[in-house]
């Protein structure tokens, strides 16, 4: 029964922080701070814009602003760390039953998120 708990606290967390806006839009102003710099290129560009865009993009997309915005899109992606603290704070880090908690509570994650989100 614990394990269900874990399971759903890690896929409640991960919902906050991936899709909703949460209380005062906190986690909608992180998803948009990590989205700010995020470079744009509109529909009539020519070869020298997108060239200046491939440079951006690289650029953005390996700062740490890129790699978060990133994570904190993608459900799976973050849904995988949130798992691992999760099963760090209940069997504790030395504690080496943790990696098997981790992935039982990243499974159950997934099978939810995927059962929840089956269009995105």
């Amino acid at each position: 029964m614990i394990e269900l708990t874990l399971i759903l606290a890690t896929f409640g967390i991960t919902d906050l922080l991936t899709k909703q806006n949460g209380l005062f839009h906190i986690f909608k102003k992180w998803r948009d701070y990590l989205k700010r710099n995020q470079p744009k290129i509109g529909d009539e560009a020519d070869d020298h814009d997108w060239e200046l865009y491939n440079n951006l993009y690289d650029a953005w997309e390996h700062s740490s602003e890129g790699h978060l915005s990133e994570l904190f899109n993608c459900h799976f992606c973050l849904g995988f760390w949130i798992a691992g603290m999760v099963a760090v704070v209940y069997s504790g880090i030395f504690d080496f039953n943790f990696i098997r908690y981790w992935a039982a509570i990243y499974g159950g994650h997934a099978i939810i998120s995927r059962m929840v989100y089956r269009n995105d």
